[in-house]
């Protein structure tokens, strides 16, 4: 659920990822209200991790990233739905990503 945390001209907020659902790769974006750490996190349907996508601290604003549908280790993860977690400071929000091979 969303927490709306406003600070300058930016929120936290973590956008629903495009393409969804994908094949081979997804684009993650998300909005930082103030400089803090940040955590991305790639987790299986059973809640395991599948994948730190970002764990380092980062300046507010905009931020991209892109999760190609690998493990830890760069190995390709199955067809189905997964959740992305962002963590930034004491915001925290999930969104679900879809991968179709």
């Amino acid at each position: 659920m969303k927490q709306p945390a406003s600070v300058g001209s930016f929120d936290f907020q973590l956008f629903q990822n495009y393409p969804n659902p994908f094949n081979p790769a997804t684009i993650i974006e998300y909005t930082l209200a103030s400089a803090c750490r940040v955590r991305l996190t790639i987790f299986d349907s059973l809640g395991r991790c599948v994948r730190r996508i970002v764990d380092a601290r980062q300046q507010a604003g905009f931020h991209r990233t892109e999760w190609r549908g690998t493990d830890e280790h760069d190995l390709p993860v199955a067809t189905g739905s997964f959740l992305c977690r962002l963590q930034a400071g004491d915001f925290s929000e999930v969104i679900r990503l879809t991968l179709l091979r």
